[in-house]
């Protein structure tokens, strides 16, 4: 039973995780549209985007990463009743930012921060989460 509920924990908590990502993101799109022409399958256009796009625009990105992690964490702790389900959902979504890192070129300050602040809000959450009242 306690193997069913990491798996459910987890599994549930990478999905809440990356509907935040998806929400997150099209907010902050309509918030700060990019130009009409941009295409998502060509990275050097979404770079050359990124390098021009206003500071407010990448923090939001930043901001919708570490809720994700801090969301996905939260739900797979709780359902798990272990912080360390929560870990592992946040480590997953890391790698998933890591990934966008390395497949589109970002801003140095962006990184820096992803790397801090996305395990740290799942840290956090994840202990929140396992610790929530049953």
């Amino acid at each position: 039973m306690h193997a069913l509920r990491l798996i459910i924990g987890c599994v549930a908590g990478a999905l809440f995780g990356v509907a935040v990502v998806f929400v997150g993101e099209q907010i902050s799109h309509q918030l700060w549209p990019p130009p009409g022409d941009l295409q998502a399958a060509d990275p050097d256009a979404i770079r050359i985007y990124l390098e021009t796009a206003p500071v407010s625009a990448l923090l939001s990105l930043i901001l919708v990463w570490a809720i994700a992690a801090a969301v996905g964490a939260f739900v797979a702790a709780r359902i798990a009743r272990r912080a360390w389900a929560g870990w592992i959902v946040s480590g997953v979504l890391l790698a998933a930012t890591l990934s966008n890192f390395i497949l589109i070129p970002h801003p140095w300050w962006m990184l820096a921060a992803a790397i801090v602040l996305v395990p740290l809000a799942g840290w956090q959450a994840a202990r929140l989460g396992a610790a929530a009242k049953r």
